[in-house]
């Protein structure tokens, strides 16, 4: 007795329409690290600035730890960059505090 050749069928391609075209290749290591920093973004949920003995204390509440650049002055304001990082607060009075300590008018 002559057993039936096994039949299988196929799966049929499925749809690619809805997926997006990725993003290109990073082609230098500068590229590469930014793209590898962009996606690592920190929300900043919090700032608390408090005065202390030796000056003004800015605390930033973050769910991921934040790297911050040099500090460096224009005029008289104090910047800090801190890369990656989005400001997202619930209570937006927070972000500014006016005389938070002597000499300071506004953070």
């Amino acid at each position: 007795m002559a057993a039936e050749p096994a039949t299988s069928e196929l799966p049929q391609p499925s749809s690619f329409s809805d997926v997006s075209e990725p993003e290109p290749a990073a082609l230098a290591v500068d590229d590469w690290m930014a793209q590898a920093v962009a996606a690592e973004a920190a929300m900043v949920t919090d700032v608390q600035a408090s005065s202390t003995p030796a000056g003004l204390n800015i605390v930033l509440i973050s769910d991921q730890p934040l790297s911050a650049s040099e500090s460096r002055v224009v005029g008289n304001a104090l910047i800090t960059e801190i890369p990656n990082a989005t400001l997202n607060l619930t209570d937006e009075a927070t972000a500014e505090q006016f005389s938070p300590a002597e000499g300071i008018a506004l953070v």
